[in-house]
C-alpha cells in the first residue's frame, strides 16, 4: 500500500470511527437519561416537543437545525413504530443531547475543545462533536499521516471509552479489513466530481448570455412577490386563529380530563378503600373498622392537631411537613383520615354551594389532593412516573400527560400526602426530586416515616419535622370500646372496662396494638373473665394464634390448637419469619420468592405485589402487610437462630435491626430449655469481638474497642435475663455457660430490665470451681475444675448514666436501687478484680452498700469511683486491704471528704496506682502534699481544670517512690521546667504530658528538654493559631518528636505540618499515633506512616479543643481573642482518603488498630475498607463509627471482620 492511500486509509477509519463508534457513544449516554421504555412520553412531553419543534421550524431568518427527515423520525406518522434512539444519526443524537437532557456545558462551550482535565460526561460530548468538525476540514484532499491519525485516534476513543464504548469495539473498527479497496471507490467518486466542476465551468460562460434577459425578469418577479406578500399575511391570520382554536380545544380536554380524576379521587377518598382505618389489613371487610366510628385524634409533637400540620406559630407558612414516629403509632390512618376530610369537605361545598372548604386541613388554595403509598411507588425512573402510577391505567395516554401537565402548571393548587417513607422500596431517587424541592417546589408536602429513616439531605428539606406518639390510653380504650358495642359477635360491653384495667399503656396508646387486642379479645370469649397479662411479645403471638386459627376454621381443617402452635403451621410461621429477617437485613418491606406456601398467602401475613420489570419473571415479589409484624417474624426467626446456636445470624445484624428487635422479649421466645444454646451463642458472640483478652489493654478508652456500647449492652443485658429466666425456673446453668462468658462486663444499669438486673447479681453470685445444684436441660459440661475456677466475671464497670441526684424522678430513684442491690451481692464475691462505678447520682443507701463492700470484699484490687461521695466511702477505703490501684473523680466532693482521702493517700503502703481526675485548683496543693508524703505509690495520674503549679514540681523532686506520672493539660513553659526539675532531681522512669503551645521562644525551649528526655513515653501536643501569642516555628516542634523514648503521641489542633510530617514518618519508636484530619496532605501522609514497622495503633480524627478549655481560654484573654472565633471542628477524611488508607493497609504487616471515628466516610471508603480484610492479616481494630456510609456497606465491613476474626465498630443510619 502506497503512503497516500494509507493516509487516505488513515481518514476513513477515523471517519468510521466518528460515525460508527460516535453514534454507540451518544446514544449510550442518551439511553442512560432516557430509557427507550420512556422515550415516547419524553418526546411528548409539551415542553420537550415545545423545544424541538423550534429547532425544526425556527422564526423567519434562521436556519433549522433539526431537517424533515430527522423530524420524522422523532415523530413518525401514525401506525409507524415508535421511534428508538437507533434510529437517530450522530447530528440528531447530539441535537437531543444538548436540549432535552438537562445537561450542561463545558466552561469552554460546546463548540470548543474542553480542558484536558474535564473528564465530565458533556466533555466528552464536546469533544467528539469537536473531532467530527476538525477531521471534516480533512474531507477536501481525504488524507490524514500516520502521526495525526493516532494522536487522533487515542482521543477520539478516551471519550468513547469514557461514554461507555467497549474497547475493543473500537479495537474492531481500526483493525477491521478491507479498507483499501473502499479508499479506492471514494478516489472514483472524488474524481467525477472533479469532472463535475469542469462542466460547471463551462457553462458558467453561456449564464452569463442569459443575465441580460434574467433583469428583466426580476422586475415582473418583484411586482408578484408583493402580490405573494398579501397572501401570507392573510393566511398568517387564518393560521394563529387556527392555532388559538386548536389550544382552546386544548384547554378543554385538559380541563374535562383533570375533572374527571379530581372526581375519582373524591370518590375514593370518600367512599373507597381509603375510609377503612385498616391498621390491620384482615380486616378491610369489617364494617366497624372505618375512619368515621373508629379514628382517634393522635398526639402529635407540640399539641398540633390534624387541622393544624400546615400551620406556623410564626407568619412563614409551612409548605412541606415530616411526620415520624414509631410502628403502628397511626401514621397510615392518619394520612387516610387528611384525604379523607378534603373529599369529604369537597363534596359539602358542591352540596351547599360554598366556594370554600372550611373543614379541610389543607391550605384554601389546595384544589387537588392526592395519596402516595410508597409501598405502592413500583419503578418510577422519574418524578413524573410516580403521578403516573395514581392516574387509572385505563386513562388515555394523552389525558394522562394533560394531568401531568395542569400539576406541574398548578403546583401551589396541589398537595401531596405521601405515607411510609420507610417502605420505599425503589424509586427513591425519583421521590427525593419532589422531596428536595427539585419538582413541584410550590406544592404542599405531608411525608410520614418511621423515626430516624430519612437521610438528613432531604430531612433538612421540610419546613418543620413532627412526631406522631399515638393516641391516649383512655382513646385505646375507648377504640375497643366503640369496636364491641355494635359488634355483631355479641360479646357483652359490661366486662371491658374491667379487663381493660389491666393492660399496659404501650398496648392501648398504639392504635395498632389495640386492634390486635380488639381480634384476641374477640376470639377469645374467656379473657372476658380472666383476662390474661399481655405484653408486646405475648400480644403478638396471640394474634398470630388467632390469624391461623381463623385460617383453618374458613378452610374446614380439622386441626387441634396445639398442632397451630407446634406443627405445620409452626413451621410456616418460622419460614415466613426468615423471610422477614432476610428483607429488614436489606431494609426493604418486600421480599421475593419463587415457591411461597400458598397458606401463607390465605392467613394473611403478606400480599403479592405488583409485577416488576426490575424482577426476574421466575420470582413473585411480595410485601408485609405491616412493618410491625415484619419485625415480630424477623425478631422470631433470629431467637430461632440463637437458641439453635447459630452465632453466625448476629454478623449479619447491626444496630438498626437490634433495635427494631429490642420491643420483644427475646429471652420468652427461646425458652429456658434453650437458654443454655443461646447463652454461649452471646458470649461466643462477644468473645470474638475482643472481650476475651482485655486484661492488657488499655480500659480507659474500653468503649471505643467494642463491637459498639450500645450493642454490647443489648447483649450482656440478654445474657443476664437468660440467667435470671433459667434461675427463677430453677436451671441453673451457670456452671454449663460460664467459660463461655466474657470476664471483664459493661453493665448499664439504666437501660437494662429489673430482671437483668437480678440475672447479673445471679452471675456475680457464682463461686468458680464450687458445686451448684439445680436441673440444667442440657448435658453437663465436661469443664474442668480447673477450668472452673478461672471462670467468673473479673471486671465489671457499671454505668447508670444518671440526671442530677436532686432532679431524680420516680423511675429513676427505682433504677438507681439496682445500683445498690449489685453493690450488695459483689461483697461476698471472690472472682473480681476491679469494679468501676460511674454516675453523677447515687442513693446513701447504695453509698453505704459501696463503704460496706470496700471494707469486706478483699478480692478487689482496682477500683474507679466517678460517682458523689461521702465521708463512709472515704473511711472505708483507709480499711481496704486489698486495693492497689484507686481511680477517683473529685467532682462535686466537699472539703471534708478531699482532706479525708489525702490522708488516706499519705498513709497507705498498699496503692501502687492512683489516679484523680476532676480536680479544682483548691485540691491540687492538698493532694500534693499528701504525695509527697506517701511511700508506695510508683503511677500517679492528675488531671483536672487547673494551671500546672509549682507545688507538683515540689512534690516531684521530694518524692523518692513515683516511677511514672500522668498530667493534664499544661503550658509549654511550664512542661520545659517540669521536665528540667525531673531530669535532675528524680527517679522518674516514666512521664505522660499533655502540652499546650503558647509562643514560639517557649516552643524551641520545651523542644530542647523533650529531645534530652529519655522518660517521656507519652506526649499530646499542640496548639492552634488562634491562641497562640505569635507566629509558631514548626521547626522546633518537627525536631522534638525525634524524641526515642515516645511511644505514644498524639497531635491535635494546627501542629501538624508537613515539616512535623515528615518527621513522624521518620520516627521508628513510636508504637500509638493520633492526628487531626487538618492538613491537605492528609492522605500521603497518613499512607507513609502505615510504612513504619513500628507502629501499632492510628487515629485520625476530627479533634476539638474542649479539653484544653482552660488554657485556651486563659491565652486567648491575653491574646485578645474572642472564644467564638475558634474553630472547633477541621475538615474530615473523605472517601478519597479513605480509599487511600484502605489500599496502603493491603500491604501494611504491623498496625493494629485503626480509629477513623467520627469522619465522613461514604459507601466507596466502607467498601475499600471491606476489601482490604481479605488482603490484611493484622490488624485487629477497625473503628468507623460513627460515619456517613450506609448500612449495607457495613454489613460488608462486619462479615468481612467476622471472617478474619477481628472488631469492626458498628454504623448506625
Amino acid at each position: 500500500m502506497s503512503s497516500a492511500e494509507k493516509h487516505e486509509e488513515n481518514f476513513l477509519k477515523l471517519c468510521r470511527l466518528i460515525v460508527d463508534g460516535g453514534s454507540s457513544g451518544l446514544r449510550k449516554k442518551f439511553d442512560s437519561i432516557h430509557p427507550p421504555s420512556n422515550l415516547t412520553t419524553v418526546l411528548k412531553d409539551p415542553k420537550n416537543h415545545g423545544v424541538l419543534h423550534n429547532l425544526s421550524m425556527p422564526p423567519k431568518g434562521k436556519k433549522p437545525v433539526i431537517n424533515n427527515t430527522q423530524w420524522n423520525t422523532l415523530y413518525p406518522k401514525h401506525g409507524s413504530p415508535p421511534p428508538t434512539s437507533h434510529d437517530f444519526d450522530v447530528t440528531l443524537l447530539f441535537i437531543l443531547l444538548r436540549n432535552i437532557c438537562g445537561l450542561t456545558p463545558p466552561i469552554t462551550g460546546w463548540d470548543a475543545l474542553p480542558a484536558a482535565g474535564d473528564t465530565s460526561p458533556e466533555a466528552h460530548l464536546a469533544r467528539i462533536k469537536y473531532y467530527r468538525n476538525n477531521l471534516y476540514a480533512h474531507a477536501t484532499h481525504a488524507s490524514i499521516d500516520d502521526a495525526q491519525f493516532e494522536k487522533y485516534w487515542k482521543e477520539i476513543s478516551a471519550a468513547l471509552v469514557a461514554l461507555g464504548v467497549s474497547p475493543s469495539d473500537i479495537h474492531d473498527l481500526k483493525t477491521r479489513p478491507g479498507e483499501t479497496a473502499y479508499v479506492r471507490l471514494l478516489k472514483d467518486w472524488r474524481e467525477s466530481d472533479v469532472d463535475i466542476l469542469q462542466e460547471v465551468s463551462k457553462v458558467q460562460s453561456s449564464v452569463q448570455d442569459v443575465g441580460q434577459h434574467v433583469a428583466k425578469g426580476f422586475q415582473d418577479v418583484g411586482q408578484h412577490f408583493q402580490n405573494l406578500q398579501k397572501g401570507i399575511q392573510a393566511i398568517k391570520k387564518g393560521t394563529e386563529r387556527d392555532k388559538a382554536a386548536a389550544e382552546h380545544e386544548e384547554l378543554v380536554k385538559q380541563e374535562k380530563a383533570i375533572k374527571k380524576w379530581v372526581d375519582f379521587l373524591i370518590e375514593e377518598y370518600s367512599t373507597g378503600g381509603t375510609t377503612d382505618i385498616t391498621p390491620l389489613p384482615w380486616m378491610e371487610s369489617d364494617p366497624m373498622f372505618t375512619l368515621k366510628k373508629l379514628f382517634k385524634e393522635p398526639t402529635i409533637s407540640e399539641n398540633v392537631k390534624i387541622n393544624d400540620l400546615f400551620k406556623s406559630k410564626t407568619k412563614k407558612r409551612m409548605k412541606r411537613v415530616l411526620l415520624e414516629g414509631n410502628p403502628g403509632v397511626g401514621k397510615t390512618t392518619l394520612c387516610k383520615k387528611l384525604v379523607n376530610s378534603w373529599a369529604l369537605g369537597v363534596q359539602r361545598c358542591k352540596q351547599t354551594e360554598h366556594s370554600s372548604n372550611s373543614t379541610s386541613p389543607f391550605p384554601a388554595e389546595v384544589e387537588i389532593v392526592l395519596l402516595l403509598k410508597c409501598r405502592d411507588i413500583v419503578d418510577a425512573e422519574d418524578w413524573k412516573d410516580i403521578l403516573r402510577q395514581e392516574i387509572p391505567e385505563n386513562y388515555a395516554d394523552e389525558d394522562k400527560e394533560r394531568i401531568i401537565e395542569y400539576i406541574c402548571n398548578n403546583e401551589k393548587r396541589v398537595a401531596l400526602v405521601i405515607d411510609g417513607y420507610d417502605e420505599l422500596n425503589t424509586s427513591e431517587k425519583a421521590l427525593h426530586k419532589i422531596l428536595c424541592k427539585k419538582a413541584l417546589p410550590q406544592s404542599f408536602i405531608l411525608m410520614t416515616s418511621r423515626k430516624n429513616r430519612m437521610q438528613a439531605e432531604v430531612k433538612n428539606c421540610f419546613d418543620a419535622s413532627l412526631e406522631i406518639k399515638g393516641i391516649e390510653s383512655s382513646s385505646g380504650k375507648q377504640l375497643i370500646l366503640d369496636f364491641f358495642r355494635s359488634s355483631v359477635g355479641g360479646v357483652p360491653n359490661q366486662p371491658l372496662p374491667l379487663i381493660l384495667k389491666t393492660y399496659t399503656r404501650e398496648l392501648l396508646c398504639n392504635p395498632l396494638h389495640a386492634a390486635m387486642l380488639c381480634v384476641i379479645i374477640e376470639d377469645n370469649k374467656e379473657f372476658l373473665t380472666s383476662a390474661p397479662s399481655l405484653n408486646i411479645t405475648t400480644l403478638y403471638k396471640e394474634f398470630i394464634f388467632c390469624l391461623t386459627k381463623r385460617f383453618v376454621k374458613r378452610e374446614g381443617l380439622s386441626v387441634d390448637d396445639k398442632e397451630i402452635e407446634g406443627g405445620h403451621y409452626r413451621d410456616l410461621i418460622l419460614k415466613i419469619g426468615k423471610y422477614a429477617f432476610d428483607a429488614l437485613l436489606e431494609d426493604k418491606l418486600t421480599f421475593t420468592a419463587k415457591d411461597l406456601p400458598q397458606d401463607l398467602l390465605e392467613i394473611g401475613f403478606v400480599e403479592k405485589n405488583k409485577a416488576s420489570k426490575k424482577i426476574r419473571c421466575q420470582e413473585v415479589s411480595y410485601s408485609f402487610l405491616h412493618k410491625s409484624l415484619q419485625d415480630y417474624l424477623a425478631a422470631l426467626h433470629f431467637a430461632c437462630c440463637l437458641s439453635q446456636g447459630d452465632e453466625d445470624v448476629f454478623w449479619y445484624v447491626d444496630l438498626d435491626v437490634l433495635h427494631a428487635f429490642l420491643p420483644y422479649d427475646i429471652v420468652s421466645m427461646i425458652g429456658p430449655d434453650r437458654s443454655c444454646v443461646a447463652v454461649k451463642c452471646l458470649g461466643k458472640v462477644l468473645m470474638e469481638s475482643g472481650w476475651k483478652d482485655l486484661k492488657n489493654q488499655d480500659r480507659c478508652n474500653v468503649l471505643g474497642r467494642v463491637p459498639s456500647s450500645t450493642v454490647y449492652f443489648i447483649v450482656i443485658g440478654w445474657i443476664c435475663e437468660f440467667l435470671d429466666e433459667c434461675n427463677r425456673q430453677d436451671q441453673d446453668i451457670l456452671s454449663e455457660v460460664a467459660l463461655y462468658l466474657p470476664k471483664y462486663v459493661i453493665f448499664n444499669t439504666f437501660y437494662n430490665k429489673k430482671r437483668a438486673v437480678s440475672g447479673l447479681c445471679h452471675w456475680l453470685s457464682y463461686q468458680p470451681g464450687a458445686v451448684h445444684h439445680g436441673t440444667c436441660s442440657l448435658p453437663v459440661s465436661d469443664v474442668s475444675v480447673a477450668e472452673a475456677k478461672n471462670t467468673g466475671i473479673v471486671e465489671l464497670s457499671l454505668f447508670p448514666f444518671f440526671s442530677a441526684f436532686p432532679s431524680l424522678n420516680g423511675r429513676e430513684y427505682k433504677k438507681l436501687q439496682k445500683m445498690q442491690k449489685i453493690l450488695t451481692i459483689l461483697k461476698q464475691n471472690t472472682s473480681l478484680r476491679c469494679l468501676r462505678l460511674h454516675s453523677s447520682g447515687i442513693l446513701p443507701d447504695a453509698l453505704l452498700a459501696l463503704a460496706d463492700l470496700i471494707v469486706h470484699n478483699n478480692a478487689i484490687e482496682i477500683l474507679q469511683l466517678h460517682i458523689p461521695f461521702n465521708i463512709d466511702v472515704v473511711n472505708a477505703l483507709k480499711h481496704n486491704k486489698s486495693l492497689r490501684s484507686l481511680n477517683l473523680s473529685l467532682w462535686g466532693w466537699t472539703v471534708d471528704c478531699v482532706m479525708a482521702i489525702a490522708d488516706m493517700i499519705s498513709r497507705s503502703t498498699l496503692l501502687k496506682e492512683l489516679t484523680i481526675s476532676q480536680m479544682e485548683p483548691q485540691h491540687v496543693n492538698v493532694i500534693a502534699n499528701a504525695l509527697i508524703d506517701n511511700v508506695s505509690i510508683k503511677t500517679v495520674t492528675l488531671l483536672g481544670r487547673f494551671q500546672f503549679p509549682n507545688i507538683l514540681v515540689e512534690m516531684l523532686s521530694r518524692n523518692n517512690v513515683l516511677e511514672k506520672v500522668v498530667f493534664g493539660s499544661m503550658f509549654d513553659y511550664q512542661a520545659a521546667h517540669l521536665l528540667k526539675t525531673i531530669k535532675q532531681e528524680t527517679n522518674l522512669k516514666r512521664v505522660s504530658l499533655d502540652i499546650f503551645i503558647t509562643f514560639d521562644e517557649s516552643s524551641f525551649e520545651l523542644a530542647e528538654q523533650i529531645q534530652q528526655s529519655k522518660v517521656i513515653d507519652e506526649l499530646r501536643i499542640g496548639y492552634y493559631k488562634e491562641c497562640t501569642l505569635g507566629p509558631i516555628d514548626d521547626r522546633a516542634i518537627a525536631s522534638a518528636l525525634a524524641c526515642k523514648s515516645i511511644k505514644s503521641l498524639e497531635l491535635y489542633g494546627d501542629v501538624l505540618s508537613s515539616r512535623v510530617a515528615d518527621s513522624l514518618s521518620q520516627n521508628t519508636v513510636i508504637e500509638k499515633l493520633k492526628i487531626p484530619f487538618k492538613h491537605e496532605n492528609i492522605a500521603v501522609i497518613a499512607t507513609s506512616l502505615l510504612q513504619n514497622p513500628s507502629l501499632k495503633s492510628l487515629t485520625i480524627c476530627n479533634a476539638s479543643y474542649y479539653s484544653d478549655s482552660v488554657l485556651i481560654e486563659e491565652t486567648m484573654s491575653k491574646n485578645g481573642v474572642s472564644r467564638g472565633t475558634l474553630p472547633i471542628y477541621c475538615h474530615l477524611i473523605s472517601d478519597e482518603v479513605a480509599k487511600a488508607l484502605a489500599d496502603g493497609l493491603k500491604t501494611n504487616t504491623s498496625l493494629k488498630v485503626l480509629n477513623l471515628w467520627s469522619n465522613e466516610i461514604g459507601d466507596k471508603g466502607a467498601s475499600a475498607f471491606a476489601d482490604m480484610l481479605s488482603y490484611n492479616s493484622v490488624i485487629e481494630v477497625l473503628d468507623l463509627w460513627p460515619n456517613q456510609f450506609h448500612r449495607h456497606e457495613y454489613r460488608k465491613i462486619r462479615l468481612a471482620a467476622h471472617k478474619r476474626r477481628c472488631r469492626a465498630a458498628p454504623h448506625s443510619t
